[in-house]
């Protein structure tokens, strides 16, 4: 197993953070390194392209995060209690307290938690395919967490969410997408609550499973939608490229929009040349 750290080089504080991060791991991590401001769909790239040619898992990091100490130890016991799931280990779902009470390590959902994710060989390669297929119309439009939730319903195999999560976001240091007050930024079932005191999350047979864990659906990313999606693109039509949630109808090849968003843009066009007038 390897890691990955991506790394936005462009903001002092980060130089920092990453520093600390590597010393947490005790090794030479790869740093995929964005030296200014890019949009998720391109670093995120980068950092697949150079996964996919390892013959290991990686374990892809941000370079904001505190991790468990064993971190390492942590995903190989993982890897070889689940070898070929996509895991994400900065679980921030509502419904993972939950699952935690009745005894679950595991919970699975179309979830990728962008700070902190595992994905085999095969699985990279799996998701490359699926982003080299999509317009920049739609990658453009999303960060690499949902084009990697669209990819994740494409091939029916949810995202397995660690409980507890492993990864731990710093908040302290901004958020290069102004998400700084958002819930998801910290998981909701962290390693270091005490209630996980006498774990050892480092054996295979805490994630073991006898049976599939719970399918929860992603709130903001229900089935319904993830399939209208994905039946739009399957018959080569486009989504809205203001909502993302919708045919695109009105436009020209490279940018539709939906009724809905053109009604509303038009609309406010309206209301501003009324407003000129008075």
């Amino acid at each position: 197993m390897k890691f990955l750290i991506s790394h936005a080089a462009w903001i002092p504080e980060r130089r920092e953070s990453l520093k600390r991060l590597a010393k947490q791991l005790g090794e030479d991590p790869m740093i995929s390194e964005s030296r200014g401001p890019e949009h998720s769909s391109i670093w995120a790239r980068r950092a697949w392209e150079w996964g996919a040619q390892q013959d290991e898992h990686i374990c892809y990091l941000n370079d904001d995060v505190l991790v468990h100490p064993q971190l390492r130890k942590i995903v190989e016991a993982m890897i070889e209690a689940v070898p070929n799931e996509p895991l994400s280990l900065h679980t921030n779902h509502v419904s993972a307290p939950a699952q935690a009470m009745l005894g679950h390590h595991w919970m699975r959902s179309y979830w990728y938690t962008g700070p902190a994710v595992v994905l085999s060989p095969e699985r990279v390669r799996s998701l490359l395919a699926f982003v080299y297929a999509k317009p920049w119309s739609f990658l453009s439009r999303n960060n690499e967490d949902n084009t990697a939730i669209h990819w994740a319903w494409s091939e029916q195999r949810p995202f397995w969410l660690a409980i507890p999560a492993p990864v731990i976001h710093d908040t302290a240091l901004r958020s290069t997408l102004g998400f700084d007050d958002h819930l998801g930024r910290v998981p909701s079932v962290p390693w270091n609550n005490v209630q996980w005191g006498r774990s050892d999350f480092t054996v295979a047979d805490w994630w073991r499973v006898s049976a599939p864990p719970p399918a929860i659906e992603n709130p903001w990313a229900p089935a319904q939608l993830l399939e209208y999606v994905r039946r739009v693109h399957g018959e080569g039509r486009q989504l809205c490229v203001m909502c993302q949630q919708r045919e695109g109808v009105v436009g020209n090849a490279s940018a539709r929009l939906c009724r809905t968003c053109a009604m509303s843009l038009w609309q406010m066009a309206v209301k501003a040349e009324q407003e000129a007038k008075t």
